[in-house]
């Protein structure tokens, strides 16, 4: 290319950034970009040059591997942009560099999305289109999201996103701010210094999920009254007329407690977790960390401190590792009547983790066998100083438990209460994994 070539192309580009080109004038900027690859090098250049300038970092959308020919209608720019990208890197991603936008940081990637989303790397957020795989970012405000694909989202806001579709989890435990928003295309979520998870779908439904803390919903149009307040352990499936239900089984991530997308039926063995509780205020849900059993996952859904440990100077139990993890509630203990529906997507061995120092119910002696296996779960918080062992070497309590095993061919298996008399109230609840044989 000529140095009049040069200046000449350098003007159309320079036209496009500062969004002064016409339809025409894109149009025939993205054809030569296409087609040349030195063309497409220097228009790299020039957009790189155009971040630096307005103090913008690198944004992505990510597109599947295959497809030759990319139309996800963003404003014309960022499709020029993005089809360079394409043509010059035969990545999943399109790269762009939008004005304004929020800052962020990630922290992790994973899937297709960590060709694009380098971990570690900043960020100027307005967009975000993931199609596989997950990314962890930390805004400027501390607010955390966990995206995972297929996920669309938009950044208006430092203290505000918007879910267009799929799953997100948000933590804003560590922000310096309060009252992040998260809005999907229905309804205004508020968090109040917490941790919790939203789904959005094609058909309307959202599920939102509280891992820890409390959140306020509300209708899109109303900003008072919310529809539901939601608590630690809660969560419900809210339907395109604004009926909420109890959700009794949300996926997650066993060691981020990152919702993952499926909301329950993401797992390879566990689909569904159902109960007997039929209390209409009841909203707690079980969760189902597929493939995540081992050292430091959580037992108990409504318990934040304990997780699965080895018993001590023993190495933790090969033949539970990577079983799914099905978090049961803490109080489900001293329900006598508690009867738990394990539905499995294909034959498995069903483990069930007993304190060691409960009367083994009838139930359970009938139909699982006792194995040599032992686990114990810690450290308990002072509000179970009396129930639990304290370890002589670091000061913590924890309780120990017994392995007992079942395996089970068909679609579902059912569990009875762990509840005797009054004494279980001392006890701590069974834990559940659950293996493909």
């Amino acid at each position: 290319m000529s140095d009049s070539g040069n200046s000449a192309f350098d003007d159309q580009i320079a036209a496009y950034l500062a969004g002064k080109a016409t339809e025409a004038e894109v149009a025939a900027l993205e054809k030569r970009l296409l087609e040349d690859s030195e063309a497409r090098l220097r228009f790299l250049a020039h957009s790189n040059m155009d971040a630096a300038l307005g103090g913008v970092g690198q944004a992505t959308i990510q597109v599947p591997a295959e497809s030759k020919t990319v139309d996800l209608r963003p404003p014309k720019r960022n499709r020029l942009v993005a089809g360079v990208a394409a043509a010059c890197m035969a990545l999943a991603a399109l790269v762009f560099w939008p004005r304004g936008g929020v800052r962020a940081e990630v922290l992790a990637s994973s899937g297709l999305a960590a060709e694009s989303y380098r971990t570690g790397g900043s960020l100027r957020l307005r967009e975000m289109r993931i199609v596989q795989g997950g990314v962890k970012l930390r805004l400027d405000s501390g607010v955390v999201l966990d995206l995972h694909g297929p996920v669309e989202a938009r950044f208006p806001e430092r203290m505000r996103a918007i879910l267009k579709s799929g799953t997100v989890t948000v933590d804003i435990s560590a922000a310096s701010e309060k009252n992040f928003v998260l809005e999907s295309p229905t309804l205004r979520i508020v968090d109040q210094g917490t941790k919790f998870g939203v789904a959005y779908r094609e058909n309307g439904e959202t599920d939102v999920a509280v891992l820890d803390g409390q959140v306020s919903v509300f209708r899109q149009a109303e900003k008072s009254r919310p529809l539901a307040v939601l608590r630690g352990g809660d969560a419900v499936r809210i339907d395109s007329f604004y009926v909420a239900r109890r959700l009794a089984a949300v996926s997650l991530d066993g060691l981020s407690l990152a919702i993952l997308e499926g909301n329950g039926k993401n797992t390879s063995v566990v689909s569904d977790v159902t109960d007997s509780i039929n209390e209409a205020d009841f909203r707690r849900f079980y969760s189902i960390s597929p493939g995540a059993m081992g050292p430091g996952v959580r037992p108990y859904s409504t318990l934040g401190k304990p997780v699965w440990q080895p018993m001590p100077g023993e190495d933790f139990p090969s033949e539970l590792l990577g079983a799914d993890v099905v978090a049961t509630f803490s109080s489900d203990r001293i329900d006598p009547d508690l009867s738990l529906t394990l539905t499995l997507a294909k034959p498995a061995t069903v483990y069930l983790m007993m304190d060691a120092r409960a009367e083994v119910p009838e139930w359970l002696a009938r139909d699982f066998q006792k194995t040599d296996l032992k686990l114990r779960a810690g450290p308990w918080g002072e509000r179970w100083a009396s129930r639990v062992i304290t370890d002589p070497d670091d000061g913590n309590g924890y309780v120990n438990y017994e392995v007992w095993k079942r395996e089970v061919t068909g679609r579902q298996v059912e569990l009875g209460s762990p509840f005797i008399d009054s004494s279980s109230r001392e006890l701590a609840m069974y834990g559940i994994a659950v293996k493909p044989l």
